[in-house]
């Protein structure tokens, strides 16, 4: 018996909805959820979800970003960066997550997939530690 992998389902229920609004959409909802149910993958519906918003995102050409900081952004900074997000990764819209964390005691640390930007004042720290342990 062939198995099925959360990717493949979340492509199938993901092309069988896409472009769909209204009682059409709502049928095909209806109809992946007792899919999953027949085959007991209720369980495993929060990766199958966040498989199919992955491919929601790549298709509308948005990236997701999770932002720690020590504080809130203002909204210049926002601006900022999701204008330098959207240039390096070469997408059309940006969706900033922010996180504010005592951990940070300055700067940024910025998640993008499984790639991490970390400009954090405890980094640099961290860093010159090394450094100068090393040396």
């Amino acid at each position: 018996m062939t198995t099925i992998s959360n990717n493949d389902i979340a492509e199938a229920i993901y092309a069988s909805t896409k472009g769909k609004t209204g009682k059409e959409l709502d049928e095909c909802v209806i109809r992946s959820v007792k899919l999953l149910r027949e085959h007991k993958l209720l369980s495993q519906s929060d990766i199958i979800l966040s498989k199919i918003q992955k491919l929601i995102d790549d298709n509308e050409g948005i990236t997701r970003v999770k932002v720690i900081s020590h504080q809130a952004l203002k909204p210049s900074t926002r601006k900022d960066l999701s204008k330098a997000l959207k240039e390096k990764y070469q997408t059309k819209e940006v969706v900033l997550e922010e996180i504010i964390s005592s951990e940070i005691l300055g700067g940024l640390r910025i998640e993008v997939g499984d790639e991490v930007i970390d400009i954090s004042l405890k980094n640099k720290i961290q860093k010159l530690h090394d450094y100068l342990i090393k040396n």
